[in-house]
């Protein structure tokens, strides 16, 4: 009979067992960290979830300058990132990620 290693890794979660105290703990560190790392963000600072439902977000109009195309590609590379999260295990994050994502076809660099 082949012993098998214990599983570390799977479908971007990571899986770490305590076996004395029977805990099994799965979270998405390494992909958090790998996406923060992408977008430039590894110094930025926590928020608490979920976003207040009071602030308001607008679509372009004239007084933002809209992305150019590389800006804008990673824009919806950032939210389909964030999507992943959501689907994983991060479900705190989805009115935020479902609200910013209606800006996908016309980010603004103004907030």
């Amino acid at each position: 009979m082949t012993v098998l290693r214990l599983i570390r890794q799977f479908l971007r979660l990571e899986i770490e067992c305590d076996h004395e105290n029977r805990i099994l703990f799965v979270h998405q560190s390494w992909y958090i960290d790998n996406v923060l790392a992408t977008f430039g963000l590894s110094e930025c600072n926590g928020h608490w979830t979920p976003q207040p439902t009071s602030n308001q977000l607008r679509r372009l109009d004239d007084t933002g300058k809209p992305l150019d195309e590389n800006g804008k590609q990673m824009y919806q590379c950032n939210i389909g990132s964030l999507n992943w999260l959501i689907q994983g295990m991060r479900w705190d994050i989805t009115f935020t990620v479902s609200m910013t994502s209606k800006f996908l076809t016309a980010p603004s660099s103004k907030i």
